[in-house]
């Protein structure tokens, strides 16, 4: 498995934030692997929505469909991907800080068996995309630290 897992302060008041990274049409904005997100049927944004995303990774673009499968407004938000044998799980916890809101952002991809022995050689690019991702979220929601870090896994 391959992981990303960023803390990101910012700006936005915690309602706002929340509607901005819950809608995945929003995903190409703050995402640079995400080349395209469409919601597939109704506008609700909830619990078994689905969205189709196009995501670019190491020069290769690819189809995902993502479910929101966990949805408790303004807080918390978990979505799953799948691309074929590729699964991944995005989970979005906000709260409020005292300057706006604080985003911890966790996906974990989880690559077919036979992929698991090269997982090595992604790994550099799945923490610069992490740092991206952070990036992308200071850049529309406001930057409300001196500096977001990587949040270290055990």
């Amino acid at each position: 498995m391959l992981t990303i897992h960023e803390q990101v302060d910012v700006k936005t008041p915690i309602a706002e934030a929340f509607a901005y990274v819950a809608d995945l049409r929003n995903l190409p904005q703050w995402n640079p692997s995400s080349q395209r997100a469409e919601l597939l049927g109704d506008e609700l944004i909830g619990v078994g929505d689905r969205f189709a995303v196009d995501v670019l990774f190491r020069s290769r673009t690819t189809a995902w469909v993502y479910e929101i499968v966990e949805c408790e407004r303004p807080s918390r938000i978990v979505l799953r991907g799948a691309c074929g044998r590729r699964s991944a799980i995005d989970e979005i916890e906000l709260r409020t800080i005292e300057h706006g809101t604080r985003i911890d952002y966790r996906a974990t991809f989880s690559p077919p068996p036979w992929l698991w022995p090269l997982q090595i050689f992604v790994r550099p690019a799945v923490r610069r995309l992490g740092r991206d991702v952070a990036a992308g979220l200071r850049s529309r929601l406001g930057d409300a630290s001196p500096a977001s870090e990587p949040v270290e896994d055990a």
